[in-house]
């Protein structure tokens, strides 16, 4: 599966096992991803 650094970026920022690291749902509206 071939996709963008960004969107693995944010795929890995979701499945963060520590919620203090983990993306918000706040952040990932502003994600360069999304953007």
């Amino acid at each position: 599966l071939q996709c963008s650094d960004e969107a693995k970026h944010l795929v890995y920022k979701l499945l963060e096992k520590n919620p203090a690291f983990r993306i918000t749902a706040a952040e990932v509206c502003y994600h360069p991803w999304l953007t």
